[in-house]
């Protein structure tokens, strides 16, 4: 399965987006980071599932709603996926593990080892 790591730029608030594809026709899963790569503890929030085209692309978004550039992409191995954990090891050099924890309605904690 793969990911990606989008910086988003030219709105009020830039920030990452952490993609992860859950199966070869479904939508991304979508999850807003104020930095990247994390260096602790932090609370993300959950975004509207994104389309499977954001997996490659680099490059302006519709509408005025700025650009996006990939800072990290490539396959990712899961021990978890569900809707209220993730714990997934991103192919990386050197590896990086996520562990997402649902706190309450798009809350969640992440932290990266």
């Amino acid at each position: 399965m793969r990911f990606a790591i989008l910086q988003h730029t030219g709105i009020p608030a830039p920030h990452f987006d952490l993609l992860i594809e859950t199966g070869p026709d479904d939508l991304l899963l979508t999850f807003r980071l104020e930095q990247w790569p994390i260096t602790s503890l932090c609370d993300i929030v959950r975004q509207q599932d994104h389309r499977r085209i954001y997996l490659d692309y680099e490059g302006p978004i519709s509408r005025n709603r700025g650009q996006v550039r990939r800072v990290a992409s490539g396959q990712y191995s899961k021990t978890v996926l569900t809707s209220s954990a993730v714990d997934i090891t991103l192919a990386l050099d050197p590896p990086v593990r996520l562990c997402l924890t649902h706190i309450q309605a798009d809350q969640w904690h992440l932290v990266a080892s």
